[in-house]
């Protein structure tokens, strides 16, 4: 697979530094004391790598620069598979990256091994089409049998 030349990036695509910066705006703690954060990045891969090559390279490349990041408290890893009676996904995969709270989310980005991590972006993905996601999680039970 070729590393992608930053110096001709597409002209749609936004800058990676761009995509990221809604982290900046993420502050404070979540309803009822809850502070941790998570982000969640739907990965969609470029168009000239096959799937195959897209998740060698997330696994062997860009995971190890992620799970580097100071302050992570979790890291979690989801491939999308497709449904042979659906539509092809939009996304070809979904990490979760969980911090302590907000601060540590930024401070993470902001620290070396973020700063790698945003560099690596355009090697294998669609930034034109990739999205970052920070949410409060909320556990919900199950529902119990009546019976």
């Amino acid at each position: 697979m070729r590393r992608h030349d930053v110096g001709t990036s597409s002209p749609t695509a936004p800058a990676p530094e761009a995509i990221y910066r809604p982290l900046s705006m993420v502050g404070g703690t979540g309803e009822r004391g809850q502070q941790v954060v998570k982000v969640i990045a739907l990965l969609p891969r470029r168009a000239d790598l096959s799937r195959e090559e897209f998740e060698r390279y997330a696994r062997e490349t860009h995971t190890p620069l992620v799970a580097q990041f100071p302050g992570l408290r979790r890291l979690v890893r989801n491939f999308v598979r497709s449904d042979p009676h659906g539509p092809a996904p939009a996304y070809d995969a979904v990490f979760e990256v969980w911090f302590d709270d907000a601060a540590a989310m930024r401070a993470a980005f902001a620290s070396p091994q973020g700063q790698a991590e945003i560099a690596d972006g355009p090697n294998f993905l669609d930034l034109a089409r990739f999205q970052l996601l920070v949410v409060q999680e909320e556990d919900v039970p199950p529902a119990r049998d009546a019976s």
